[in-house]
């Protein structure tokens, strides 16, 4: 029995058959290829990220599927998502939609306010809010706020240092990298970190108050912001002093943890005209210096 096509046309350019065998077109067909590579080590992956319980027992026999006839990529990143991605064709452009969210998966990616590089279009509410509610709030801040100045991220150098004589692996400095520094004119006045988490109704964990109390002391004016997604109607701006134990004397700092009224934002980066942009002036302000502060412009 012939195996493949038989070539025709190779047939006719030898005038005949001269030989006891037919030449033959064979794609040897396998299912340990790059693109079902991908594939299982994307579901192995999204196995460790799946919190619902029966979601992730679907996703391991998905994977577990795979392990007869399919190896699995030893390095899943993003240049091989993308080299998966290049490779489609008509034939295969219904893997698409899976290698998207496998390159969520890879990249932490989800919606972004600037437009990047590398953005992935998204019809759905795939991403992390904690990250999208940063991004909101410093475009919020960065165009709205007076008196003032936001900086993404902006690096805390030199607080914590080995020391030279016990530092064997000769590791770098740490570093801390609070969400915002925020700047009156030019000069540094405060750090503030946002969480998209209602403090309010559920609660502060401690170790973000260790983080908060490290951001103030390194801050000009001893303090600290915490800026935190409510939706709470009731919602207060809390503050805690930082006491120095056992007497001990040191320099005076303070946390305070603010709401950000949810339906209040929406509506006024919704609305339009003058008396919209005067209130959005408002809501900056009071986030950054408090209730008591007055928009400027």
């Amino acid at each position: 029995m012939p195996r493949g096509r038989i070539a025709v046309g190779t047939i006719a350019s030898r005038g005949g058959v001269r030989e006891p065998r037919l030449p033959c077109v064979f794609h040897d067909r396998s299912l340990d290829w790059t693109l079902n590579r991908v594939i299982r080590a994307g579901l192995a992956r999204a196995v460790d990220l799946v919190v619902h319980r029966p979601l992730a027992r679907h996703v391991a026999r998905l994977e577990a599927s795979f392990a007869t006839s399919v190896g699995i990529t030893r390095r899943l990143d993003l240049a091989e998502v993308e080299r998966a991605e290049f490779g489609l064709t008509r034939l295969t452009a219904g893997y698409a939609p899976a290698l998207t969210l496998i390159r969520l998966l890879c990249g932490a990616d989800g919606v972004s306010l600037e437009p990047t590089a590398h953005a992935v279009p998204l019809s759905g509410f795939l991403f992390d809010m904690n990250r999208f509610f940063q991004r909101l709030l410093s475009r919020f801040l960065r165009e709205n706020l007076t008196g003032g100045r936001v900086e993404d991220e902006r690096t805390i150098r030199d607080m914590l240092a080995y020391d030279p004589a016990a530092n064997p692996r000769r590791q770098p400095n740490p570093r801390l990298r609070p969400d915002f520094a925020i700047f009156e004119g030019t000069k540094l006045a405060m750090f503030a970190d946002a969480k998209y988490r209602d403090i309010w109704a559920c609660g502060t964990p401690i170790e973000w108050l260790y983080q908060l109390q490290a951001y103030a002391w390194a801050a000009p004016k001893s303090g600290s912001v915490m800026l935190y997604a409510s939706a709470e109607p009731s919602a207060k701006e809390e503050r805690l002093f930082v006491r120095i134990p056992l007497g001990e004397t040191g320099p005076a700092s303070s946390i305070v943890l603010r709401p950000v009224p949810l339906a209040r934002l929406a509506d006024v980066v919704a609305g339009a005209g003058h008396l919209f942009r005067a209130k959005r002036k408002r809501l900056a302000s009071e986030l950054i210096w408090g209730s008591n502060a007055r928009a400027i412009g």
